[in-house]
C-alpha cells in the first residue's frame, strides 16, 4: 500500500507539472481572483527559495532526507503514519526528479489572499505528510517507531 501511495503522489506530481509545463515561465493560466492563480515558475531553491545557489547540496540533502524517510517507513507501527511518509516521499521523490531534469522545481501554485511564495502538488504533499507526523510524534511519542 505504501509503495502505491508514493506511486499516486508521484505520478499525480508528474502529471501535473507536465500540464503547467506547456505554458512559458511565468505565465498565468488559471485565476481564481483573490484566492488563487495558477503561474508556472521554476524554483532553483528549497523552500521559499532558500539555496538557490547551491543545487548539489539540495539535492544531496534531498536524497539523504528521502532515505530518512524511507527508513522510518519501515520502522512505523501506524498505517496513518506509513502514509503520511509515502505521501511526503513520492512529492519528495517528485521535486528531486525535477531537480535533476531541470535544474529547479517547477512551482504552479499561488494563493493570493495570503503572502506565500508559489508551490505545488509536490510541496502539498510533502508539507501535510510532514505535518501529520509531527503532531502524530507529539501526541503518541516513542509508540511511533518500532525499536
Amino acid at each position: 500500500m505504501n509503495l502505491l501511495i508514493i506511486f499516486i503522489v508521484f505520478l499525480a506530481d508528474r502529471i501535473l507539472k507536465l500540464l503547467v509545463m506547456r505554458y512559458p515561465e511565468n505565465t498565468r493560466f488559471f485565476l481564481l481572483p483573490d484566492i488563487v492563480e495558477g503561474i508556472r515558475t521554476i524554483n532553483t531553491g528549497a523552500a521559499f527559495s532558500l539555496f538557490r545557489d547551491h543545487p548539489g547540496i539540495l539535492s544531496a540533502v534531498s536524497i539523504l532526507l528521502i532515505l530518512l524517510a524511507v527508513g522510518l517507513l519501515h520502522m512505523a507501527r501506524s498505517k496513518a503514519v506509513k502514509a503520511a511518509l509515502a505521501a511526503l516521499i513520492g512529492g519528495a521523490l517528485g521535486n528531486l526528479l525535477d531537480r535533476f531534469l531541470y535544474q529547479g522545481v517547477t512551482d504552479y501554485i499561488h494563493l493570493l489572499f495570503v503572502p506565500f511564495p508559489i508551490f505545488n502538488f509536490a510541496d502539498i504533499c510533502i508539507t501535510c505528510g510532514a505535518i501529520y507526523l509531527l503532531f502524530y510524534l507529539v501526541i503518541k511519542g516513542d509508540q511511533v517507531f518500532h525499536d
